[in-house]
C-alpha cells in the first residue's frame, strides 16, 4: 500500500493569509518597537482603545481576535509606561476600561500614519474593483467563520 502524497500547505489559502499577515505585521512592528519599545499586542490594544469601540481587555480581545491574557498584559505594560489611563466601569466594577494617556495619544498619531500608508501601499498593488472585490471576499471569509465558532 502506498502512503498518500503530503499535502503542500504552500497552496493552502490559510497558510498564505497568514504569511502575509505575519509580513505586514514583521514590517510595522518593526517601526513601533526600535521607536517606542512597544509589542504588536500594545500596538493592537493602543489601536482599538483609541477609537472607542473597544477599551475593555474582553472587548479588545474579541475585536482582534486576540488572546484575552495577552491583552490584559499588553494593556498592564501600557498603564505601566504611562501610555493608557485606567477607568473602572461604573455598572461593573470588575471591567477596566482604558483610555490614551497625552503621551499614549501623541505615539498612537505618530504611528497611525505609517500605518495607513504601510496600507496604501499594499492596495496599490490592485485596481479600485479588485481592492473593493479583495474587501468583499475576506468580509465573507471572515463572516463565515465567525459563524463557525
Amino acid at each position: 500500500m502506498t502512503s498518500p502524497e503530503p499535502a503542500d500547505i504552500e497552496t493552502f489559502l490559510s497558510y498564505r493569509l497568514s504569511i502575509v499577515s505575519r509580513l505586514i505585521n514583521r514590517r510595522s512592528t518593526r517601526y513601533f518597537t526600535e521607536r517606542h519599545g512597544l509589542t504588536l499586542a500594545e500596538w493592537r490594544a493602543m489601536a482599538q482603545i483609541a477609537t472607542g469601540r473597544a477599551t475593555s481587555v474582553q472587548a479588545i480581545s474579541t475585536r482582534t481576535c486576540s488572546d484575552k491574557g495577552q491583552i490584559s498584559r499588553a494593556t498592564a505594560t501600557l498603564l505601566d509606561k504611562g501610555l493608557v489611563s485606567a477607568l473602572p466601569d461604573p455598572a461593573d466594577r470588575r471591567t477596566i476600561h482604558f483610555e490614551l494617556t497625552p503621551a499614549g495619544q501623541a505615539i498612537h498619531d505618530e504611528i497611525l500614519p505609517m500605518r495607513a500608508d504601510e496600507n496604501a501601499m499594499i492596495a496599490s498593488l490592485m485596481s479600485a474593483g479588485e481592492l473593493a472585490l479583495f474587501h468583499d471576499i475576506l468580509d465573507r471569509i471572515q463572516v463565515h467563520l465567525d459563524r463557525l465558532d
